[in-house]
């Protein structure tokens, strides 16, 4: 996403949120937000049991540090070398 489109996406939105409401204004998923805490790429705090994010840490993730939302990996060989 670009930076004005996150933006008016959280224009009216409180500056702390819940997992669920970033999800909702950055249009992901919820499983998404939580990748992104669990491998330090969202920094998050918790209040009791939830997380919550800082609207700002949203907006730098998504639009500073984008992250590839599947893995890229090498690609496998197909066929293996019989060695006799």
């Amino acid at each position: 996403m670009r930076f004005v489109e996150i933006e008016f996406l959280l224009k009216d939105s409180p500056e702390i949120l819940t997992i669920h409401e970033a999800a909702a204004l950055t249009r992901s998923s919820e499983s998404y937000l939580r990748h992104l805490i669990q491998t330090d790429r969202l920094p998050c705090f918790k209040v009791g049991r939830n997380y919550r994010v800082i609207k700002w840490d949203v907006v730098q993730c998504f639009v500073e540090k984008p992250v590839p939302s599947i893995p890229v990996e090498p690609p496998k060989p197909v066929f293996k070398r019989l060695v006799k």
